[in-house]
């Protein structure tokens, strides 16, 4: 995918140490309402974003997400293995419409490429909206989400359903964590609060008031519900005495409770809308894809 309008991470890491931008490196990076790819060949990853202002995007909003490119939670050392020389920054639009490009450029990597499209770990995590009704996959080291109808190409090759399960540190890696912390920089050191900021903190915190029942309290609440009858309709619920029942059930109630549906995949590669509840307590070999 190597082309000029692009610049490797291990570049990116330098400019945002101090090195000046060449020219060229001016005209990738200070550009505006652009779609951009990050990828690495030898992963078979790619990641599509966008952006108003690109320079901004990479040397200044993940600085203060803590996600900057030359920190230890930046987006490249958790999704690309901080493998910085192969890994590339490249702007695919400039002075576009930046949500339906991005759009289509994820379809076109989707539908006419063999990468891996990645989500980006940021402070909403792998579960932001991006990922919902994707499965989870995972080979050797590597995790991705991917579209339900991919699954079967993905199992063909040696991927495995679900999340990489991370084993616990050994003291020799806490001990290594540790010391490679020591004299770092915090990157809000010597940022002060704002006046508002600081009047926040000064207002009284949010106290949530739980009402503690008395034992006679509860044996109230229980011979009240004793004897109930639960019955729904649509998104309601209630619980209703024996001789009131036949009235709800005539006016379009259904007796039980509401059955929370669900897609789930079964092992046997085949899709089925079934009860939530039911899912969890008896099919626990099923993978939960979405709430319907």
């Amino acid at each position: 995918m190597n082309s000029d309008n692009e610049i490797s991470f291990k570049r990116l890491i330098d400019i945002s140490l101090g090195s000046k931008m060449s020219e060229g490196e001016e005209q990738i990076l200070l550009t505006h309402n652009t779609v951009y790819v990050i990828y690495n060949d030898l992963l078979n990853k790619v990641y599509i974003g966008e952006t108003v202002d690109t320079y901004i995007r990479l040397f200044k909003f993940w600085k203060t997400d803590k996600r900057h490119v030359g920190g230890e939670n930046s987006p490249i050392s958790k999704i690309f293995n901080k493998d910085y020389e192969n890994t590339f920054f490249k702007i695919l639009e400039f002075n576009c419409d930046q949500q339906a490009r991005e759009y289509y450029w994820d379809k076109y990597y989707r539908e006419n490429t063999n990468y891996i499209i990645v989500s980006h770990p940021g402070r909403h995590g792998c579960s932001d909206p991006g990922n919902k009704g994707l499965i989870a996959i995972h080979k050797d080291s590597t995790q991705t989400y991917i579209n339900p109808e991919d699954l079967d190409n993905f199992l063909s090759d040696g991927w495995k359903i679900g999340g990489k399960r991370q084993s616990p540190r050994t003291d020799e890696q806490k001990s290594k964590m540790s010391v490679s912390h020591l004299g770092k920089i915090p990157w809000n050191r010597g940022i002060k609060l704002s006046e508002e900021q600081k009047q926040a903190y000064r207002k009284p915190k949010k106290i949530i008031n739980r009402r503690v029942y008395n034992n006679s309290q509860i044996e109230n609440l229980k011979r009240k519900n004793t004897g109930r009858i639960k019955i729904h309709k649509g998104s309601s619920e209630l619980q209703v005495l024996p001789e009131e029942l036949e009235n709800y059930l005539n006016n379009g109630w259904i007796r039980g409770t509401k059955k929370r549906m669900a897609k789930y995949l079964k092992p046997d590669g085949e899709y089925i809308d079934y009860s939530k509840s039911s899912a969890s307590r008896n099919h626990k070999d099923w993978i939960f894809i979405s709430d319907l």
